[in-house]
């Protein structure tokens, strides 16, 4: 809450911090990318995201209802967290890239995408889904979308998962944690770069 943020700040990345609380922070209003990826963060309600992309990928959420969607969201990650319904999240119509992989989603009904015709990539790949449900959704969605879905975890009996997303992870693919790091490593360097050039703000 205590961040001064340059004025006509276009991309802030706040990833890999040990953030926790985000409910004191202040967004510029020319701000279009936020990165909050690889964090501790579990409370997003009242949080207001930019229009062009917003990364929440490896946190720990689990509540995603009271999550401010801006109406001209280009793409969204929220994957790695601990999301289980994202019902109520309201989905954008301007969205194009939805990404809830490794997370505790069981039904895809709970996806709203009818409320998202400009969709053409989701993610699905580590939830406790089944294939036959998940081409379901292909079909729903058409041809100009992209669905990814591998590594799907065995469905709950009852609609409920029994385990929490980590532990169902670790049973079915324990390297993936390893590749994550390595990716996000890889995305820490390039905003780095891009920092230099001035359009970016970084915090280490």
């Amino acid at each position: 809450s205590g961040l001064s943020l340059p004025e006509g700040l276009k991309e802030l990345c706040l990833g890999s911090n040990q953030i926790v609380d985000v409910s004191g922070l202040t967004l510029p209003e020319g701000l279009t990318h936020l990165h909050l990826y690889d964090n501790q963060i579990v409370d997003v309600s009242g949080l207001s995201l930019p229009p062009g992309l917003t990364w929440l990928y490896h946190n720990q959420i689990v509540d995603v209802a009271q999550l401010s969607l801006p109406k001209g969201l280009k793409e969204l990650n929220l994957g790695d967290n601990q999301i289980a319904d994202v019902s109520r999240l309201g989905l954008p119509s301007a969205l194009k890239t939805l990404n809830v992989f490794h997370n505790n989603i069981s039904d895809l009904s709970c996806i709203n995408i009818s409320d998202c015709p400009n969709l053409t990539l989701l993610r699905l790949s580590s939830n406790p889904v089944s294939p036959p449900e998940v081409d379901r959704l292909r079909q729903e969605l058409g041809e100009g979308c992209e669905v990814v879905a591998f590594n799907l975890l065995e469905p709950p009996a009852g609609g409920a998962c029994g385990l929490a997303p980590a532990a169902l992870l670790a049973a079915s693919n324990p390297a993936r944690s390893f590749r994550l790091r390595s990716r996000g490593r890889r995305r820490r360097r390039r905003w780095r770069r891009r920092a230099r050039a001035g359009s970016s703000f970084e915090v280490n």
